[in-house]
């Protein structure tokens, strides 16, 4: 498992490969640790992109859930790219889908999670929200904060 690290306006991006399962969960989650300064005063923006990942089990989800709890209570978001029907499947069953901000690129995720709204998508449509309840396409979209 090789997890490889970019710092770009203001938003870290993490690009593993290979597998997110078992013992390599653990190295994994102390590799996003690690990478993520410790005393920000700011909340973090986390880009998660899953396109060279190719398994990844409970216990990857887990060092992944970790990660987000870790940030989220700071204020913090996370964002996530190229999900595999595997990694979806898994997100899906265990009810944990709606945690993440779903993009279609990585210039998209960049672009939105510069902003201050927080982007919620359903049916695979995506759009910015200024609040409430919005429809658009005939999709529910729901404002989080």
């Amino acid at each position: 498992m090789k997890n490889d690290v970019n710092y770009k306006v203001g938003i870290y991006t993490f690009k593993p490969s290979g597998r997110i399962a078992g013992h390599d969960s653990k190295a994994y989650r102390e590799s996003i640790f690690q990478a993520l300064p410790n005393n920000s005063h700011r909340p973090l923006k986390l880009l998660f992109d899953f396109h060279d990942v190719t398994m990844m089990d409970s216990t990857g989800l887990g060092a992944l859930m970790e990660v987000y709890m870790s940030v989220t209570r700071k204020g913090g978001r996370i964002g996530i790219i190229n999900v595999g029907a595997h990694i979806n499947n898994l997100l899906v069953m265990s009810h944990l889908i709606s945690h993440f901000e779903h993009f279609d690129s990585e210039n998209e995720a960049i672009l939105a999670l510069r902003t201050k709204s927080r982007v919620k998508a359903l049916r695979g449509r995506l759009t910015l929200l200024c609040g409430g309840v919005m429809c658009f396409s005939g999709c529910a979209l729901i404002m989080q904060d």
